[in-house]
């Protein structure tokens, strides 16, 4: 939960654009872990158009998920959402890039096709509402439980502000669409 210092400073900067915003101010939100240090040069995120998708992975209604990993899956996201409730999002972040440093090689993505087919149908079984960074996180865990390297990107956008979360592998987007990840500028990249 942030302090009342802490949540003036966003209030009083949520209408201006990044660049005008003071340097202290834009320390305090990295120390906050809203906002990401500057990408090494050479680092930066390739531009949302040239990604490819792989959004055709979605959930087939006709084939129902195994009750395992329906289990598994709905326990990943109530652990997920219970920890943003209390605000632990910089704690979740910190261990998602602690796992991803740890993993081993990447298995072949037709598997990782299957994969995003499995967590789709699974998480339609799952009754916990919607939501792109807990979908996102959640999906971020299953991938890591199954060996895949899954990189979590936040973004937002201005006017009208709005904030949104999607996974991406490498240059793949794999639960968005490219149209909508367009509409946001990343800040965060775990």
């Amino acid at each position: 939960m942030l302090s009342r210092r802490d949540d003036d400073l966003v209030r009083s900067l949520i209408d201006r654009p990044i660049a005008d915003w003071p340097d202290e101010a834009k320390a305090r939100l990295r120390q906050l872990g809203f906002l990401a240090d500057p990408p090494e040069s050479g680092a930066a995120l390739r531009p949302m158009a040239s990604l490819p998708c792989l959004q055709d992975h979605r959930a087939d209604p006709a084939r129902s998920a195994n009750p395992g990993t329906v289990a598994s899956v709905a326990w990943q996201l109530f652990r997920i959402r219970r920890a943003l409730d209390r605000g632990r999002l910089a704690q979740l972040l910190d261990h998602h890039g602690a796992a991803q440093r740890t993993m081993r090689p990447t298995p072949p993505k037709r598997r990782l096709t299957t994969e995003l087919s499995v967590f789709a149908a699974a998480r339609m079984a799952v009754p916990i509402r919607h939501n792109c960074l807990l979908d996102s996180l959640g999906l971020c865990a299953f991938l890591a439980s199954r060996a895949h390297h899954a990189t979590l990107v936040i973004g937002v956008r201005i006017a009208p502000f709005r904030a949104h979360a999607w996974v991406q592998q490498g240059n793949a987007l794999l639960n968005d669409d490219r149209e909508r990840v367009n509409n946001f500028t990343p800040i965060r990249i775990a």
